[in-house]
């Protein structure tokens, strides 16, 4: 792909419909790993659910597009809080969502939609960046290691239903 082909624009509550359908695709591969915790949507709710984020300050969106083809997505929202007894004031930038058609993939759409978002975080003066990601999605977590993000935090998760069914039953969560 020539540089001339990929364009990256930011989005606006008008995108709200093209949002929904860039992140169907992504939003699939969640469904269908973790069906015990993500459900399909609706797409009117979710383009209300679009609408409403980008109409907030604090959200930037962009869209990348492969001739007038959208082809890629991200969203990323600023965050701001005060020093606390626990932590120092903080500034930062999470991208919340990234998602690239299946047939556009493995062509630097990612690499360049994080890029982007990435220099607008830093025109603000903010500290750092930060997502989380599906321990499922190896594919994102490389891509996000080529663009320099590193691992911070370990979330672990325990399915209670299939705690209770193990060999101990019950007594397993009273260890």
């Amino acid at each position: 792909m020539t540089p001339t082909e990929l364009h990256i624009r930011r989005a606006s509550v008008a995108d709200a419909e093209c949002l929904v359908r860039l992140n169907a695709s992504v939003h699939a591969e969640h469904v269908q790993a973790r069906p015990d915790f993500f459900r399909a949507t609706d797409p009117r709710e979710l383009g209300e659910w679009f609408r409403e984020l980008l109409a907030k300050p604090a959200t930037r969106s962009w869209i990348a597009e492969v001739g007038e083809v959208p082809a890629g997505y991200v969203l990323m929202r600023e965050h701001q809080r005060e020093a606390n007894v626990f932590s120092h004031q903080r500034h930062w930038h999470e991208i919340e969502q990234i998602g690239v058609e299946l047939a556009f993939r493995r062509r630097g759409i990612g690499e360049a939609l994080l890029r982007t978002a990435l220099a607008a975080a830093a025109a603000t003066g903010a500290g750092d960046v930060e997502l989380a990601s599906w321990s499922f999605n190896h594919r994102a977590h490389a891509l996000f290691t080529r663009c320099g993000f590193a691992p911070r935090l370990t979330r672990f998760d325990l399915r209670l239903d299939a705690a209770l069914q193990r060999r101990d039953g019950p007594a397993a969560l009273q260890r």
